[in-house]
């Protein structure tokens, strides 16, 4: 979920900056006055004995947890803005105008205590009618304040009205009434003002609330850190519960800044929601698909008599001027086309007329094919509507070796994704290969790292067909068959019990995987369903059956696999996360369908979170196996001061420990054949943050080989990483 905001945020400022650049601000530097981001929190007065804020606070964590909104229906009109912050300079940016302005019109459906689902039925911004607003808006703005971590973007924060913020031994926040306003005779308004205790560790945010004393509700609120500010204005619903019926939320954007005539620009992006037509009088069997966002057919092309009806009020002369100007400029600077461009490289397509590019196709990397270059097309919705037909060809340049294929699906349910798949491909693939991969390559996510380093691979030729569903809640199911020829590009035969010697292998094999993700939520796209993430352990259990004498395949086996993957916050300081994998095989293989564990030594190179960063490439292989990787990642408790340096350590602990049978070792000649039966363990730090530029940060890392597998040279189980996160 976080991703897929930031990703939608990020493309927002991204049109502000190709559509002004250098013009823009030309434009824009025509007086005016500041626009501050700074709200200024009352002073805190010490006084003796515990303050009655605490009380009062405690009143309005169990009026919320006795009061839930029950189901309804509402209709919601989401606006969103970027101005320019300015920094180091005395001039202002024009008052009349902002550098981006968005609004839509959403209807939704809510029950609780976490269901929901959003149709966006209108959409409009300045300069570009193409960027996906369900991505941006709506869930921008879903913050509830009872909940116990509040998400802001990329960052979560400890909620000042969580059950660890004011009913622990130790409070997390200071609270204190700094003001009280008799409304009736039996109604009081507090306004009691938070921050985090003084030298706390943990992810806090500081703050004000306004607290009625009738049923312990809340007015309004507002919640600072140093990069986001949130307020919120509730109003009764069913007579007696506060509802925030509007929330805004300003976010502040470094890595955006521009740079003019030695004046520093800094955008900040605001966002408003405003709910309207409540409806409570309801079923409460309302029926929720696991996708929550949604755009409407037509949401981007509503005409202006429409939005003048279906608007709550009226646009104000600096949002009418923003729609004319940057209106304007993206017809000159051509935005429309450049945002098409944007958006698809972060999905990995570049539509070119009615076909689109494949980018991993395109260009890639690892230590036995270095650089290999290709081309990648795709002919899908725009052209075949429920249908997709790809193809790709490319060479390696260190292997010397060209690769194709082709490929072709049919949706054939579009709520549930559900697909057919066929390929034919005759390419590389990797020796021990991950067979529970749970999507394409991208730069974004680290574990994939570890595919730069594959060095053993097999040729393959064959046919895979297959068919994908998200039909039942929380699960993924994925069943199919699979007939291929594998060679191996290196040195190796394979000896069958009857010593018949193998350098070539047919195998066909029928799958079946499921992946489990509770609570799971779901975004359309033209692409099909992106996940929008979930708290809960995501697992994957993979079945394989090697059948004999099919189309040629000469081996009969079982092949059982998993992963369990997840993260836990252990305290207000750290989070814990863990991936744990295993397998087994029931029957004797080539060398090819054995567990590879997954390696990713270089004395210095990139860290792989999912891999082992001492081990040696193909250093062990496995008919059995388990592993685990272990990692406490803590949230940042030293202030440098300096906007680019904000270190953060993360501890980590990796084991694995696996087998094979010592009478099947003889069958494989020319490799080596080494077990980690002894359990193999490795343990590291990195130190995340030293440059951090928002969008992603850059760190190092120091890794240490230990247990019966270290070696006695104690410089050979080192191993130094260069650490990115997004």
């Amino acid at each position: 979920m976080k991703k897929i905001v930031c990703i939608g945020v990020f493309l927002a400022a991204l049109v502000m900056k190709i559509a002004w650049g250098q013009q823009g601000l030309e434009v824009a530097k025509v007086g005016g006055t500041r626009v501050d981001t700074t709200f200024e929190i009352g002073g805190v007065e010490i006084i003796g004995g515990r303050d009655p804020a605490y009380r009062i606070m405690e009143n309005v964590y169990n009026a919320g947890a006795r009061n839930k909104i029950p189901s309804h229906k509402y209709t919601a009109y989401d606006k969103m803005y970027i101005s320019f912050n300015e920094e180091k300079t005395s001039e202002a940016l024009d008052p009349n105008m902002y550098m981006f302005f968005m609004e839509s019109i959403t209807n939704g459906e809510y029950a609780p205590p976490d269901k929901r689902k959003e149709t966006v039925t209108a959409s409009k911004m300045s300069g570009i009618k193409n960027l996906p607003v369900d991505l941006i808006v709506g869930p921008f703005m879903l913050i509830s304040i009872y909940d116990d971590n509040l998400v802001l973007l990329d960052k979560e924060y400890l909620s000042p009205l969580s059950k660890r913020s004011i009913f622990s031994v130790k409070p997390k926040y200071y609270f204190h009434i700094e003001d009280t306003v008799s409304i009736t005779g039996t109604d009081t308004v507090f306004h009691i003002a938070f921050r985090p205790i003084v030298n706390s560790q943990f992810n806090g945010v500081s703050g004000f609330f306004n607290v009625s004393s009738e049923g312990w509700g809340l007015r309004n609120l507002l919640v600072a850190t140093n990069a986001y500010t949130v307020s919120q204005d509730f109003e009764l619903v069913c007579d007696t519960l506060p509802f925030p019926a509007h929330t805004e939320v300003i976010a502040l954007m470094p890595q955006m800044r521009t740079v003019s005539d030695s004046l520093i620009f800094i955008p900040q992006v605001v966002g408003e929601r405003f709910y309207y037509n409540m409806d409570f009088d309801i079923e409460r069997d309302m029926r929720f698909s696991k996708i929550e966002f949604q755009s409407a057919p037509g949401a981007d092309d509503r005409t202006d008599t429409y939005w003048d009806h279906e608007r709550p009020g009226q646009l104000t002369e600096r949002e009418k001027k923003t729609y004319y100007v940057v209106d304007s400029l993206s017809r000159a600077t051509k935005m429309d086309k450049k945002m098409i461009l944007a958006t698809a490289m972060l999905i990995g397509r570049i539509p070119v007329w009615k076909i689109d590019l494949v980018l991993e196709d395109i260009l890639r990397y690892n230590v036995y094919e270095g650089f290999y270059l290709g081309v990648g097309l795709e002919v899908g919705q725009r052209v075949l509507r429920v249908a997709k037909v790809g193809g790709r060809f490319g060479y390696g340049i260190r292997d010397k070796s060209l690769k194709w294929g082709v490929d072709g699906e049919v949706t054939f349910h579009k709520d549930s994704d559900s697909k057919i798949k066929v390929s034919y491909f005759n390419d590389l693939q990797a020796v021990g290969g991950d067979i529970i991969r749970s999507g394409d390559f991208s730069f974004f996510d680290p574990n994939n790292y570890a595919d730069f380093f594959w060095d053993r691979m097999d040729r393959v030729r064959g046919v895979n067909f297959g068919i994908t569903t998200k039909a039942v809640n929380h699960l993924t199911f994925d069943v199919g068959m699979d007939v291929s020829s594998k060679h191996p590009c290196y040195d190796y035969s394979y000896i069958d019990s009857d010593g018949h010697g193998y350098e070539e292998f047919k195998l066909s094999k029928i799958h079946a995987m499921v992946r489990f993700a509770y609570r799971e939520t779901f975004l359309p796209t033209k692409y099909g369903l992106i996940s929008k993430g979930t708290r809960y352990p995501v697992i994957f259990l993979r079945y394989e059956r090697g059948i004999s004498g099919l189309f040629g395949s000469g081996f009969s086996y079982n092949k059982i696999a998993f992963r369990v993957s997840g993260t836990v916050p252990v305290s207000t300081l750290a989070t814990f996360v863990y991936t744990i994998s295993g397998g087994y095989i029931d029957s004797n293989v080539p060398y090819c369908e054995l567990f590879s564990c997954p390696a990713s030594y270089y004395k210095y190179t990139l860290y792989a979170p999912t891999s082992f960063a001492t081990m040696r490439l193909n250093e062990f292989v496995s008919d059995r196996y388990l592993a685990a990787f272990l990692r406490f990642d803590f949230n940042p408790f030293i202030k440098t001061g300096v906007k680019w340096l904000n270190p953060r350590p993360s501890i980590c602990f990796n084991y694995g420990i696996g087998t094979i049978g010592k009478d099947k070792i003889e069958s494989h000649r020319g490799v080596s054949i080494k077990t980690m039966d002894k359990g193999y363990c490795e343990a590291g730090l990195n130190i995340n943050g030293l440059l951090d530029f928002n969008v992603y940060s850059i760190g190092l890392g120091v890794f240490y080989r230990l247990g019966y597998y270290s070696f006695d040279k104690v410089g050979d189980n080192f191993a130094y990483k260069l650490t990115i996160v997004f």
